[in-house]
């Protein structure tokens, strides 16, 4: 293995977390013990001015002065000393030349659109006699042919290095061959990498990288750095002294973080955590992230959904108010059981919000335990019905499940049991109804209409008709509407006895793409679409999912699975894993 070139980032990525307000005597220390580690280059923060930084918002390594560098350096023997800046917030006039300064290398951040830019503005500063780098940001977003043109580019310039950033933490060992080797080819021009770690890849990574023949790494002690952190810098060093014992020293970094670090990650923390894993696995800027966190409220399920519709926007870079604008647009969020009790406290006594059947609590409830520990499988109307039927069709002939079917199933399967409580539907879907199910009927449903549409034995369904309260069941009735019919069936199926409950087609009120929708497998002549409504009837249903799935729980059953895709996905594991031997 070839000799690698180690640059640690600890004072410029870590300073997201601090604003770069470093206390100059942590930096020496940190000086001594990256020098004692046998690190090759130093980058010390970042280069700014006042035309585009406030010196009340940020700290000192921000702007990373000449003067300030020498002093913090002063009598210590070194290496090289780098700096980072942002293409359009920095000037050729804020470098001297470099017999003047302590700095040796320049890297410059470069999106995709810029790097032409970029590359004259280092020609320039490298004419000062400075080693330039270009740091291109979201590689992992570039196609074959942005790679094409970018080699085309780098041959015809001039530049020292060139860095490859996983700036979203999205990269895997598998794509690091086809985003680096062209680059490998470039007489002349020393390739660097910096990790990110949002799938804790980042070490995984660099290996890969290190054995195609990459020039340079980056990594940060003990990751620090915003999201999810970087490479950690002790273990390259650790890697690396089992080949080059005589020049590194993993003993200094420990012994660093142990008095230096440890003190300020109990106060700031860092590191992998799942929002960051997903802003990898979407591939977009972590401070995306951030601005959804700010909001204090949105389950990982509601911020995979924001993630998604950020990844569809493709933005190059962070853009300040695309989260807010898709949570207003989308309507995004979810009924919590705090906001459902007061729900059912506000509207329990208002008739257009709530019925109850005063003499239900006297009914008796035939089908109460009448499939004791069997599977049931709920059949909703969404379209991954219709599109995974040959797998439902295995899964009902290998596990023999209690069938409930809700609404128009338009022949594609025969329930046990078939249930409606609208009763536009029952008029619109009787004659559809299998003459070997049993039919189930909303109790609210007038009689005079049954009587007139129906012509065969039926049961009630017998629930109080309110949103709010968690799902329980009182002798027999279930406490809620559960908004609508397939979720209402869970219930039934709980009542009936189901050691568990499996569901299909229960795709959600989003579609793959996060859009509001209410496509079913069928065409209705009213289909709704204000999105209000569908976004209420979404986060009701993922609600009462998860009040029936816990209640199942809690009575020593499995929870609820949804096996079809749904945008309820915290409740999915996909069909495949019921049908395959």
């Amino acid at each position: 293995m070839k000799n690698i070139t180690l640059l640690d980032c600890t004072l410029r990525d870590g300073g997201y977390l601090n604003s770069w307000d470093f206390d100059k005597s942590f930096v020496r220390q940190y000086l001594l013990a990256a020098s004692r580690a046998g690190i090759d280059i130093i980058e010390i923060g970042w280069r700014g001015t006042e035309e585009y930084f406030s010196r009340e918002e940020y700290g000192i390594w921000r702007f990373s002065e000449d003067d300030l560098i020498r002093e913090v350096t002063r009598g210590m023997s070194i290496p090289k000393i780098a700096v980072m800046c942002n293409y359009g917030m920095i000037n050729e006039s804020d470098f001297v030349n470099k017999d003047e300064s302590p700095i040796s290398l320049i890297r410059l951040v470069c999106d995709s659109e810029v790097i032409h830019s970029g590359i004259e503005l280092l020609q320039k500063l490298k004419d000062k006699g400075y080693e330039v780098s270009l740091n291109a940001t979201g590689f992992s977003n570039y196609s074959d042919d942005d790679i094409s043109d970018l080699v085309e580019t780098l041959k015809n310039s001039k530049l020292d290095y060139f860095y490859i950033a996983d700036t979203y933490g999205s990269m895997m060992p598998d794509d690091i061959s086809r985003l680096m080797s062209p680059f490998l080819e470039i007489d002349n021009l020393k390739i660097g990498f910096h990790p990110h770690n949002s799938f804790q890849m980042a070490f995984a990574n660099t290996i890969e990288a290190i054995k195609l023949g990459v020039n340079a790494i980056d990594a940060s002690i003990y990751g620090m750095g915003r999201g999810a952190g970087n490479l950690p810098t002790e273990i390259i060093v650790t890697y690396l002294q089992e080949q080059f014992s005589d020049k590194y020293n993993v003993i200094s970094l420990l012994s660093f973080i142990d008095l230096y670090m440890m003190p300020i990650y109990k106060k700031i923390q860092w590191g992998y955590s799942i929002p960051y894993l997903l802003s990898g696995f979407f591939k977009c800027h972590p401070y995306f992230i951030r601005d959804i966190n700010d909001y204090s409220k949105y389950t990982i399920n509601e911020t995979w959904q924001i993630l998604n519709k950020v990844n569809q926007k493709n933005p190059s870079t962070y853009v300040k108010g695309m989260v807010s604008d898709i949570i207003q647009n989308d309507n995004i969020g979810s009924v919590t059981k705090e906001y459902a009790a007061n729900f059912t406290k506000k509207y329990a006594r208002i008739p257009s919000m709530s019925r109850y059947r005063g003499n239900s609590k006297n009914r008796t409830i035939d089908y109460k335990d009448r499939h004791i520990e069997r599977n049931f499988l709920v059949l909703a109307n969404g379209k991954s019905l219709k599109k995974y039927k040959d797998k439902i069709d295995k899964y009902i002939e290998k596990y023999d499940p209690v069938i409930l079917g809700a609404n128009y199933l338009g022949g594609l399967f025969s329930p046990d049991y078939h249930a409606f409580t609208l009763s536009k539907r029952l008029v619109s879907y009787a004659k559809t109804i299998n003459k070997n199910s049993k039919l189930l009927l909303g109790e609210y449903m007038p009689e005079e209409l049954i009587e007139t549409h129906i012509k065969r034995e039926y049961e009630h369904i017998l629930y109080e008709d309110i949103l709010g309260p968690d799902f329980m069941i009182n002798n027999g009735i279930i406490s809620s509407n559960c908004r609508t019919i397939s979720t209402l069936l869970l219930g039934v199926a709980v009542i009936m006895g189901a050691k568990r409950v499996h569901v299909v087609g229960m795709d959600g009120y989003r579609n793959q793409n996060e859009e509001l929708s209410s496509d079913l497998f069928y065409q209705e002549s009213e289909k709704v679409s204000n999105k209000d409504v569908l976004a209420d009837l979404n986060k009701w249903s993922h609600f009462y999912i998860k009040s029936i799935s816990d209640y199942l729980m809690n009575k020593g059953g499995d929870g609820v699975i949804i096996m079809t895709p749904t945008s309820y996905s915290d409740f999915y594991k996909g069909i495949d894993n019921y049908i395959e031997s």
